[in-house]
């Protein structure tokens, strides 16, 4: 599959056509325009959190995902056969309890 070749690049966001016409969009660009509105300005009034707050916060676990790494001395076998001594990730989670996962698409 062209999604499961080495260095794929796969689309994540846009609109595009499957080769009998359908339009069709990544998960990733439906979940982007169902959010648009959900600001930090909107989730100030609903939870009492200042904007400012929300943004800040933000910020840090974003330059925190992308800046910092863990890595693990875990060997593990990637999807193409490639042996690896150790497993490197980003150290930011969250946990959202019974919320998302009680969602019919919540997993």
């Amino acid at each position: 599959m062209a999604d499961h070749t080495k260095d794929a690049d796969p689309a994540l966001f846009g609109s595009f056509f499957m080769p009998d016409g359908m339009p069709v969009k990544p998960a990733f660009q439906m979940l982007k325009e169902r959010v648009a509105d959900c600001t930090p300005e909107w989730a100030e009034k609903i939870t009492g959190v200042p904007a400012d707050t929300i943004k800040r916060i933000a910020h840090e676990m974003g330059v925190t995902a992308r800046d910092q790494k863990i890595e693990l001395p875990i060997p593990w076998t990637d999807f193409w056969g490639q042996e690896h001594e150790t497993v490197s990730g980003n150290p930011v989670a969250f946990h959202a309890m019974r919320g998302l996962a009680a969602h019919s698409n919540g997993v």
